[in-house]
């Protein structure tokens, strides 16, 4: 039996939705290896194409976010138990103070950076893009926390033609921090994505996505970009929990017949996914699987959002 996981991208709207993987598993007792395929990504409204290249996305734009609903009846119909949700932590402080960290030097990259330099990760961005994308993000998400409700749709959170990049994208980061802080992670909250509508989520979902943005710049402009290994182990958790069950249930795609294990060699980090006659079921245990995806837990993740080649790490299966 063959199994190998193959990456693919695609960003939406306001959100990376950066996260479209497919893992191509191989059936057992089946010398031909005929392999079932799952679409992964973490948000469920609508797509662009997809791309062809493997670790490659593109930005359609959304031009709604009614998903909520939608994706909550998805993710309980195949994943009724929802295993564990990471909440990362009811102390909201590190994470925050990280995400202010991270786009400091976000700011710190641009202000000697060609805005015009290409990333590589995402085909067509620039990093004034990249950062006009990850600061509306900000600004979207404090307006739905700070009102707790979905912003309207013709809403431009865009930066004006005449701000520094470098001092727009710190400000709305602020805006987003203080609302965080005010309202603490238990608050209740509107958000897009299938999992209680409190605060704590808004903060995990920020942080990865700000941390995987900052990675970006940083390497589009040459620069050294390293990844927390904790950090990363709960961006794996909230792909395998939150992303793949989603896209199951939108696009009515079976698990694979053979299961998958990954495994976290320098952090604390395991999960299992399998098929429970037909419905998708993950739990972050140790267990065997018929493949397994480990390696540093920063590598891992950058495998599954398309910045590193699978090569990376080790599949074994």
């Amino acid at each position: 039996m063959r199994a190998h996981l193959v990456v693919e991208r695609r960003c939406e709207k306001l959100f990376e939705g950066e996260v479209v993987a497919k893992i191509l598993a191989g059936r057992r007792r089946n010398t031909e290896a005929q392999t079932k395929l799952i679409a992964v990504s973490f948000v469920v409204p609508e797509f662009g194409e997809m791309f062809q290249r493997f670790g490659r996305d593109r930005d359609d734009r959304f031009a709604g976010a009614t998903s909520a609903t939608v994706a909550g009846k998805g993710f309980e119909g195949t994943h009724p138990g929802k295993a564990t949700v990471s909440k990362m932590s009811t102390d909201s402080n590190h994470t925050l103070t990280e995400l202010r960290a991270d786009v400091d030097l976000i700011s710190s990259v641009i202000r000697t950076a060609d805005l015009g330099s290409p990333v590589a990760t995402c085909p067509g961005w620039d990093l004034r893009r990249l950062v006009e994308h990850t600061g509306s993000v900000h600004r979207w998400a404090a307006h739905a926390i700070i009102h707790g409700s979905q912003p309207p749709i013709d809403t431009n959170f865009s930066p004006g033609p005449d701000d520094n990049l470098a001092v727009w994208i710190v400000d709305g980061t602020t805006a987003l921090i203080d609302a965080l802080a005010a309202a603490g992670p238990e608050a209740e909250t509107w958000h897009p994505f299938p999992l209680e509508q409190k605060v704590w989520v808004w903060v995990r979902r920020l942080a990865l996505e700000t941390a995987m943005h900052r990675w970006d710049a940083q390497t589009a402009a040459g620069l050294e970009a390293t990844l927390d290994p904790e950090l990363s182990s709960t961006g794996i958790d909230e792909y395998l929990e939150m992303g793949l069950p989603r896209i199951l249930a939108r696009d009515d795609v079976p698990p694979p017949s053979a299961s998958l294990h990954v495994h976290c060699t320098d952090v604390s980090g395991e999960w299992l996914v399998w098929s429970d006659n037909g419905s998708y079921r993950m739990l972050p245990v140790h267990d065997k699987g018929d493949a397994a995806l480990r390696g540093p837990a920063a590598d891992i993740w950058l495998v599954l959002m398309g910045r590193l080649d699978r090569s990376e790490v080790d599949i074994v299966g």
